[in-house]
């Protein structure tokens, strides 16, 4: 589902950023805590090399967003936020499929990992959520 208004409290959400490309998306998390601060999880690029970075409150939705989907509720927010960080972002391929690393593999890769560690409950493959994000994004140029 895509937000609509308010961020819901202990959740995640992927955030579909836009490019200067048409079309062209940068990928993050947004996990709130329990009354609803967003802190933004992304791996960037932009000074050279690949890193993990963290945005807070309000830095943490900016003018670029274009969609946030919820992702899941979080069950407990400090052990999501370790499992996030623990998700390499190096720009090595991703682990878990060999995948070339974007920001895009470095959120699918990280909401596997907490589905599996049992932090957040994915109730459809990881590929179809990404098709469904990559959806609303597009619905937005219409």
């Amino acid at each position: 589902m895509s937000l609509n208004g308010n961020l819901e409290s202990s959740s995640i959400y992927i955030a579909v950023k836009s490019r200067p490309s048409p079309r062209q998306y940068h990928w993050g998390l947004i996990v709130t805590d329990n009354i609803g601060r967003p802190v933004l999880h992304h791996a960037t690029n932009l000074t050279r090399p690949w890193k993990y970075e963290e945005r807070r409150n309000k830095s943490a939705i900016d003018l670029t967003l274009i969609v946030l989907v919820k992702a899941s509720g979080v069950s407990n927010v400090p052990r999501a936020t370790q499992i996030i960080q623990s998700v390499p972002a190096d720009g090595k391929p991703s682990r878990r499929t060999g995948t070339a690393f974007t920001c895009r593999t470095w959120v699918k890769d990280a909401l596997v990992e907490l589905h599996e560690k049992g932090e957040i409950f994915l109730a459809n493959d990881i590929e179809v959520i990404e098709t469904e994000a990559i959806a609303y994004a597009e619905s937005s140029y219409q």
